[in-house]
C-alpha cells in the first residue's frame, strides 16, 4: 500500500491491521485439496471437528477477492487463496 497517500489525518493502518488479523483467522478454512474453503470456522479455535466443506460458490468466490485484495495491501502473498 502506498504510504504516500493519507486519505485520513492521523490514521496508521488500523483497519488493515484488523482485516490481516482477521484473514490470519481465516486462513485454515482454506487449508483443503482444493483451496475451497470450509463453510464455517470458528475464529477463537479455527475449524471444529466434523466441520462440512458444503459451501455456497458465490461466498467462496467473494472470499477469494476479498484475501487477494488483502494480499495486495499486505505485499504478502500467503493471502492470495
Amino acid at each position: 500500500c502506498d504510504e504516500s497517500i493519507q486519505f485520513i489525518e492521523n490514521y496508521n493502518n488500523e483497519f488493515l491491521n484488523l482485516a490481516q488479523q482477521l484473514g490470519d483467522r481465516l486462513l485454515p478454512a482454506f487449508n483443503t485439496s482444493n483451496n475451497i474453503p470450509y463453510a464455517w470456522i470458528n475464529l477463537k479455535h479455527g475449524i471444529l471437528r466434523g466441520e462440512t466443506r458444503d459451501t455456497c460458490t458465490a461466498g467462496v468466490g467473494t472470499l477469494m477477492l476479498e484475501m487477494s485484495l488483502l494480499s495486495y495491501l499486505t505485499q504478502n502473498d500467503i493471502y492470495f487463496i
